[in-house]
């Protein structure tokens, strides 16, 4: 094991990573704010305040909205759309793991705001632009990465009986899950003696070379624990029902783009491009030479084990969005997209949702549960300001 490897670690594991003063957010004070000069002010803190930026800014683009219903308490998916040529479609989404949801939302509520109809391209120029606000609300809501069932939207987008098949019939343990699972998912509240087992657990994979092989049996999923952390579910989940019934009003598309927005995985700040399309097309479209901010990398999302990136580990895992809606279209060609920012030390990642998840099944109420809660959005969303500045700059730009 590389000595600098153990070194990030080691500070990883005693929390030093901190916000500096310099790096502190500025408050948001421009009732007009610019994304380039006030990205702060385009990021929310709870569901109810990013919806109705993103509410208010698809009314300001002259979009039509349909509000999805997911839950029976108020939680919305909500879905702007701006026409354009029916055999051309673009689909952006955020939120698809709930939290996660908070950096697409910014994004897509800077666009709209910039989005000037008169200076566009004519409708019968220009595709026509869908863009879902919070696919998975409960989880946004709530600062939680799973759903109102407690699954993962992105390992249960399954529309065809036979991937059920193959999911729910396969070995629980084809990745490794099932080694971890008393790890991952203790039956007990967050304590000190959790995190120690955790940690110690993260340090003796690392300088055995086996952390890639600890990821690669998180995010295959498991189909059976269903209060455990990446829970893929038994049937599909209302919010991919919701928009795909939405979706397949598009009956002309030739030529779809799939964009779905992520954090927490890679460098801070940087973005992965992750794809279950063609790489080569993705990186000449994305990642030309002349790109004056570039992504950090264009990675396959199921040709990159080994390889140490944001998409490693995941030739075993079923039920992603970004391959799962383009099925909707089978008359398209397809290019679609992960874009995943990355944000804190993997450690770190996965103990903010071990904790909450613990919190959740485990605390004796909503407030002991609140401090893990949130832990799981400054994860996913770190209060930085060079943070939000890149991840809405790249955001727009993509």
């Amino acid at each position: 094991m590389k000595l600098t490897a153990l070194i990030a670690f080691v500070a990883a594991a005693l929390g030093i990573w901190k916000l500096k003063e310099r790096d502190s957010l500025k408050p948001c004070i421009n009732a007009n704010p610019d994304p380039e000069t006030d990205p702060q002010c385009f990021f929310s803190s709870s569901y109810v305040a990013a919806r109705a930026l993103f509410l208010q800014a698809a009314s300001s683009a002259g979009a039509t909205v349909d509000s999805l219903a997911v839950t029976d308490d108020g939680l919305f998916t909500d879905v702007a759309m701006l026409p354009g040529r029916a055999d051309r479609l673009l689909v952006h989404v955020s939120g698809t793991h709930g939290t996660e949801g908070y950096v697409g939302s910014a994004i897509q509520s800077a666009w709209l705001r910039e989005w000037d109809a008169a200076a566009a391209a004519p409708e019968n120029e220009r595709p026509t632009v869908v863009i879902v606000h919070a696919l998975n609300p409960f989880g946004m809501a709530n600062w939680r990465r799973w759903n109102e069932d407690g699954v993962d939207l992105n390992r249960n987008c399954l529309f065809e009986a036979a991937e059920w098949e193959e999911v729910l019939g396969r070995d629980p343990n084809i990745a490794g899950y099932e080694d971890l699972n008393d790890l991952v998912n203790p039956e007990a509240p967050p304590s000190a003696f959790e995190t120690v087992r955790m940690f110690a657990m993260a340090a003796q994979k690392i300088a055995s070379g086996q952390f890639s092989a600890v990821k690669r049996a998180l995010v295959a999923a498991t189909y059976t624990r269903s209060t455990g952390l990446f829970y893929g579910g038994r049937e599909l989940a209302t919010s991919h029902k919701l928009l795909a019934e939405y979706l397949r009003q598009f009956k002309n598309v030739r030529q779809l783009t799939f964009l779905d927005v992520h954090s927490g995985l890679g460098p801070l700040g940087k973005d992965t491009l992750l794809t279950s399309t063609d790489k080569a097309t993705v990186e000449r479209i994305f990642h030309p030479p002349s790109q004056e901010h570039p992504p950090y990398d264009v990675q396959g999302m199921h040709d990159s084990a080994g390889k140490g990136g944001a998409a490693d580990g995941y030739e075993l895992t079923r039920g992603i969005s970004d391959a799962c809606y383009p099925k909707i279209f089978p008359s398209a060609e397809v290019m679609s997209v992960t874009q995943e920012f990355g944000t804190l030390p993997g450690t770190l990642v996965l103990k903010a949702m071990r904790d909450e998840n613990m919190a959740f099944h485990h605390a004796p109420d909503e407030e002991a549960r609140a401090p893990y809660a949130k832990a799981v959005y400054d994860a996913f969303c770190p209060s930085k300001q060079s943070f939000r500045e890149a991840t809405l700059r790249r955001g727009l730009i993509v």
